[in-house]
Formats: structure tokens, C-alpha cells, sequence
């Protein structure tokens, strides 16, 4: 009607002034405009007649949306980020673009569409992987109003939840289309971030930052076969016995002094280059399966990172940065970290399965494994996916959530049948990762991806669980873990409960 359209012109004319960058596509047909997908080689594109040839099983895998469900030609419009290509090809696709990853976004919207008799509706932000300051103004802006003009929200994960602290979203878990228990959804997380019942935010592989952002080890194949047989690293891995010992055995006297300047440093050849202070120490965190904060029953949340877990996993880690003379660490982003892999000078690296970019003109092999158990009584591999992964929620003005949660369903369950198919069998495996035990290896990375109460939550909480990274810059540090973290505990203990306070404050006010 004539009063929705002018309201959602307005709500579109106050986005494009107070973000100039912003732009409006519908992702009916492909947007126009320049983007980094169009830039992309059509070396990997294939019909969709070659894609079905080689799906996984994941095509048959049924939704519980009931059938004939239609929404009448309702336009769901939804606000993401589109800054860098992780962001912009969750939902958008460029003119031009015929890469496998952008072929299955414009085929999912397609169909999803089709399929609910609805019309998709993108509003771009300029926020990238690393931000979400734009979007959660953005939101804020229009709850303050009680306008409607956005109906879902893709925002950086961990980001969000000042937005959810503030009482912006409502609530999923009143929404029977949505089912968390999905294998396109992370129930680790739906469960996480769920306080007395109540549910603000989802992520699952409608995010294809979430699945990129995985963190994984990778090795050089040239450096390893120079002293090791191909397959003993991942039988290694399949039986359960990749662990921070083996790591260290295998990059300790890892060394080569290229330069000839006496010392190991980033010119040099090492067993291991290490990221500091950030992405590597939260990655090996979770490897380890340390726990920071626990569930206790009755809503209650505890504390728990000062055990003796922990201790083993900053001893071992304390070992291999600095008692290890195979070991490079350097404050340094992904493109450097991936480019010494690539020349053949580290023999092992950290990083997420989007890194593999940088890879794209390495001429030797590399692969890619799970991160090492702590120890060999860890039940499996556990690994976490980067915070700046995309979550869902939907803004508390939402005009009908029932509508949202359909489509924010049925995105997700298109997206597992189709998108993550052609993102990680094909575009990791085929365009990149040379690999004949790459999926493999996919699996068990994926299904290790689990949160904590305190990762989901981090910002609101003091960031207990950034904790290690400035720990692992210096061996003196690490020696005092015990005590740096009983030091944490009362502040946390209340950022808890001031938290679960501000959650039901705003849950009562809904």
C-alpha cells in the first residue's frame, strides 16, 4: 500500500544520508556497479548441471517450513554488511561476477524467493569482517524511532550483542520456522547465546564469513615431504593423536638463517610462524577446549578458567613460543602470514580457511588440517570460527517476524544445499587447496567449530576470553596465569550477572 512504500522510501532516504557510501540493490537480478567478485576469474565457474554432478548428499537434506507457505509478494529487507568480499557475497552478487560462490547466491535468492512469493531487498553498509559500527547505529537509529524499515540484520558477531545488550532484537526462539537444531544453523551457539529461553541472535552457514572465518592449521607440503612421508600428518590427524605435543616435536629445530644474520627471524625459514597477539592464541584456545565461562543450572553462569586444563594448555604453549627454536612469532594480518607459507619458509601456520586467497598463485602444494588436540585424552578436535563471523537477528520492530523467520530459514537451509557446497567443495578445492584429502579434512574443521558463554558475549564481559592474547607475548606472563586469571574472576562474576540482568530487563520490556 501507498503509506508502507513511502515509509520505506523514507527509511531508505535517511540510510543513503546518513551513510553517503550506502547502496540499495534487489537481489532479483544482479546489482550493478564494480565490486571485488566481479573482479574474480571465470576460471571456476560451472553450470549448475556440473555443480548437482558432484553434491555431497547436502541437496537432499529437507527444511521443516511447511509447504505452499507464501508471503504474497512482501519484500524482506534486509541490512548487511558489504565492505570486503567475505561480507558482500553473503547476500550480493556484481554484474558480471561467474565465480561458483556467486553463482549460488544469485541461484539461492532466486529460489528462495520464488519459493515464499517474496521480493529480497539488500541495503548495504560499509562495515567489513572486522566492524559493525555502521549497521548497529543503523539499527538503533530505527528502533529509537519504531520504524520498520529493516526486517533482518547480518552483523558482526561479536558486535552485535551490544545492540542485543541494548534491547534491539527481538526474540527467536517465538518463531516455529526457525529450527536451531538444523545442521545449517551452530547449535553450539544458538545454546551460548540463549539467556533464560530467550534467543537474539543465530549464526550458522547463511554467514559465509562464519565459514571462511574457521580457523585451521596449514602446512607446507615442499617443507614437510623434505623429512617426512605425505600421508603421516594426516593419518596423524585421523587418529586422533594430532596434538600440541606433536606440534612441537615437529617445529622444534625447524630452522633455516636464510639471511645469515645469526637469529631466526621473518626472512628465515621456520617450523612455525606465529601471529601475535591475536588470532592465533584465541584459535589454540579453543583447540585446546579450554572452557572460560560454564552453564550451572538455574540460569547461572560461573567462571571457570583458572584449572589445571588451563595451566597445561599456557605450560605448553609457554614450550612452544619460547623454548622452541623452530618458531617465528611476529605481530603481523593474514596476507603476510599465508605468503611465507606460500615462499616455502614456515613449515606450519595458523589461520582461517579464507586465507587461503593468499594462496592462490602459491606454485608448491600446502594443506590444511584441523588445530592439535591439547592433549591425546581430548574427546575430538575443537576449534572456533572468527568473531567478526556474521549473526542474524531481527530488529524488536520487526512488522512480521513470522515472514522473516521463514526466510532467514529457508536462506539457511538453500545456503547448506547450495552456497557452502560450491564455497568449500568446489571454490576451496578445486581453485585452490590441491588437496586429494581436503574434504576430509573440511569435515572434521567444521564439526570442531563450538562457543562459550564468554566468547558470544565477550565485549559485554570485559573480554575474558581475549585474555590470552597479550598473555602469549611474553613467557613471564604466562608464568603468572594462575593468578591473572583469579584476578579476572569477581569482575567477570559480575559483568555476568549485570549482563543476564540487562537481558531480562529487556526481555520484560518487549
Amino acid at each position: 500500500d501507498m503509506m508502507k512504500n513511502r515509509k520505506r522510501w523514507l527509511a531508505l532516504l535517511l540510510s543513503a544520508l546518513l551513510i553517503p557510501s550506502l547502496g540499495l540493490t534487489s537481489c532479483s537480478t544482479p546489482p550493478t556497479g564494480p565490486g571485488e567478485e566481479g573482479s574474480q576469474s571465470a576460471e571456476g565457474s560451472v553450470t549448475s548441471e556440473q555443480t548437482q554432478e558432484t553434491e555431497t548428499g547436502r541437496e537432499s537434506i529437507a527444511d521443516n517450513l511447511p509447504d505452499g507457505l507464501t508471503f504474497s509478494g512482501e519484500t524482506v529487507c534486509v541490512l548487511t554488511r558489504s565492505g570486503d568480499e567475505d561480507t558482500r557475497r553473503e547476500f550480493l552478487v556484481d554484474e558480471g561476477a561467474s565465480d561458483l560462490v556467486s553463482s549460488a547466491v544469485h541461484e539461492r535468492n532466486t529460489q528462495v524467493e520464488d519459493r515464499l512469493d517474496i521480493e529480497i531487498e539488500i541495503i548495504e553498509s560499509t562495515d567489513t569482517r572486522h566492524a559493525g559500527t555502521v549497521i548497529n547505529q543503523l539499527l538503533a537509529k530505527t528502533v529509537s524511532a519504531g520504524s520498520d524499515e529493516y526486517d533482518l540484520i547480518s552483523n558482526h558477531m561479536s558486535q552485535a550483542t551490544s545492540a542485543l545488550i541494548a534491547g534491539y532484537y527481538a526474540d527467536m526462539a517465538e518463531y516455529e520456522y526457525l529450527d536451531q537444531d538444523m545442521p545449517w544453523w551452530n547449535s553450539s551457539y544458538a545454546y551460548e547465546i540463549t539467556v533464560d529461553g530467550h534467543q537474539y541472535l543465530a549464526i550458522g552457514e547463511l554467514s559465509l564469513s562464519y565459514i571462511s572465518g574457521m580457523y585451521a592449521m596449514f602446512f607446507n607440503k615442499t617443507l614437510w615431504e623434505e623429512t617426512r612421508k605425505a600421508d603421516e600428518l594426516y593419518d596423524l590427524v585421523r587418529n586422533q593423536k594430532w596434538t600440541f605435543d606433536k606440534l612441537a616435536e615437529y617445529t622444534n629445530d625447524f630452522n633455516r638463517d636464510l639471511n645469515g644474520d645469526g637469529r631466526l627471524d621473518g626472512d628465515d625459514v621456520c617450523g612455525l610462524y606465529y601471529q601475535k597477539p591475536m588470532l592465533a592464541s584465541d584459535a589454540l584456545a579453543f583447540a585446546a577446549n579450554i572452557k572460560f565461562i560454564t552453564h550451572t543450572g538455574d540460569g547461572e553462569y560461573e567462571f571457570v578458567l583458572n584449572n589445571e586444563r588451563t595451566i597445561e594448555f599456557v605450560e605448553k604453549m609457554r614450550r612452544i613460543l619460547f623454548e622452541n627454536n623452530g618458531v617465528i612469532m611476529e605481530n603481523t594480518g593474514a596476507r603476510i602470514i599465508m605468503e611465507k607459507l606460500s615462499r616455502n619458509t614456515a613449515l606450519f601456520t595458523v589461520g582461517m580457511l579464507g586465507d587461503t586467497t593468499y594462496l592462490r598463485s602459491m606454485e608448491d602444494d600446502y594443506g590444511i588440517i584441523p588445530l592439535p588436540k591439547l592433549n591425546e585424552a581430548q574427546a575430538s578436535y575443537t576449534g572456533q570460527a572468527h568473531d567478526g563471523s556474521s549473526a542474524f537477528g531481527m530488529p524488536n520492530t520487526v512488522r512480521n517476524g513470522d515472514m522473516v523467520a521463514a526466510f532467514l530459514e529457508a536462506m539457511s537451509a538453500e545456503n547448506y544445499r547450495r552456497v557452502t557446497h560450491a564455497y568449500y567443495d568446489n571454490a576451496l578445492k578445486v581453485q585452490y587447496a590441491r588437496d586429494p584429502v581436503f574434504s576430509e579434512m573440511m569435515d572434521l574443521i567444521s564439526a570442531s567449530v563450538t562457543f562459550d558463554f564468554a566468547v558470544v558475549y565477550n565485549p559485554t564481559l570485559g573480554s575474558p576470553a581475549s585474555c590470552f592474547r597479550d598473555m602469549f607475548t611474553d613467557p613471564t606472563k604466562i608464568g603468572a596465569a594462575s593468578s591473572t586469571f583469579k584476578s579476572m574472576e569477581t569482575s567477570t562474576q559480575n559483568s555476568i550477572r549485570n549482563l543476564i540482568r540487562t537481558i531480562q530487563r529487556n526481555t520484560e520490556r518487549q
